[in-house]
């Protein structure tokens, strides 16, 4: 897409569109734990509004989210587990901006903090690191389409399947 000024002008090209956001739905500054959240809007707001003025209609919002919850530095964590955060195996390490990352399990508790109405479908990655919580679905309630087994794997025919 390109823009010029504050119009948007429509792409050239035909096809699939995708908008990718940033971070997470919990570090957004209307859904996270206040004020450890990204001054911003995170969600699929400014894709909804580019959609709109491309005429977009046929639009389907993916969560994507790990088979457990990650956290760097401060700020609330109640399902955090020290025991989880030693096993996973990450790229996240301490940094001066970001601190630690820890891991822990999806609840209830941070699933209700999620604006489920701004999604669609969900994608589960990280499988492969930890025995998955075959609850997932149900605390979320919403269809599965994808689930990732590490780095390298990417099914495109299944990427594809979903839109």
């Amino acid at each position: 897409a390109m823009f010029e000024g504050n119009n948007a002008l429509y792409p050239d090209t035909t096809g699939t569109v995708i908008f990718e956001g940033a971070q997470g739905l919990l570090l957004d500054e209307r859904y996270g734990w206040f004020p450890h959240v990204t001054r911003g809007d995170v969600s699929p707001y400014h894709a909804d509004v580019l959609c709109d003025k491309w005429d977009i209609d046929q639009v389907v919002s993916l969560g994507i989210i790990r088979s457990y919850v990650t956290r760097h530095g401060a700020g609330p964590f109640p399902s955090y587990d020290h025991e989880l955060t030693d096993k996973i195996i990450d790229d996240n390490t301490h940094n001066r901006w970001q601190g630690d990352i820890r891991c822990g399990w999806w609840t209830p508790e941070l699933v209700d903090k999620i604006p489920l109405n701004l999604i669609d479908k969900l994608v589960v990655n990280c499988v492969d690191q930890i025995s998955f919580p075959s609850d997932i679905h149900e605390l979320f309630n919403r269809p599965i389409v994808m689930y990732g087994y590490g780095r390298a794997s990417c099914d495109k025919t299944l990427i594809q399947e979903i839109f």
